[in-house]
């Protein structure tokens, strides 16, 4: 039986991270590796990669089986959480959720998770996923949360590190 083989060169997969170092040197570098890198073995991809500032997978679940690898990146968690279980597991394991809904902002604002670094998605026109501009200043100008940019902060009632900061 002729059975498709996808052949995964892990120096290949180094030497693209390192083009992009070079061709954004003043930048970071998030390496996706959701769906299993996309069934190419997240756990040998991460282990093995080097110079990336974070990684980003699509579930809690995913983020749970980097950590227990021995992952320490900051791991970001595309889906967010879609309940208080999940959440838990995002503040125990140091995942880092992007919220696109209330319903998020509401389980986060309950409890010990109110210091939490999060990332806020905003729909930009796709229609799937995301706060529309509108919430996103709602959430920021009702103090819900706090904003730290690169180049500004934004005060609320809640504060949202950089998953790249120190503190």
């Amino acid at each position: 039986m002729n059975t498709p083989v996808a052949c995964i060169s892990l120096d290949a997969i180094q030497q693209n991270i390192n083009v992009v170092r070079m061709m954004a040197a003043n930048s970071k570098v998030m390496a996706v590796v959701k769906a299993d890198a996309y069934g190419h073995g997240a756990r040998q991809i991460c282990q093995s990669i080097q110079h990336v500032d974070a990684l980003a997978v699509g579930r809690v679940s995913e983020g749970i089986t980097l950590r227990e690898a021995g992952i320490a990146l900051p791991i970001l968690v595309l889906e967010g959480f879609i309940d208080g279980i999940e959440l838990e597991h995002c503040r125990i394991d140091r995942l880092v959720p992007v919220l696109h809904s209330d319903y998020q902002l509401a389980l986060l604002g309950s409890g010990k998770h109110r210091e939490m670094a999060v990332w806020l998605k905003v729909d930009s026109g796709m229609h799937r996923l995301g706060f529309t501009p509108e919430d996103f200043r709602r959430c920021v100008s009702s103090g819900t949360v706090t904003l730290l940019t690169p180049t500004s902060r934004i005060t609320g009632k809640r504060e949202i590190r950089s998953m790249y900061s120190s503190n």
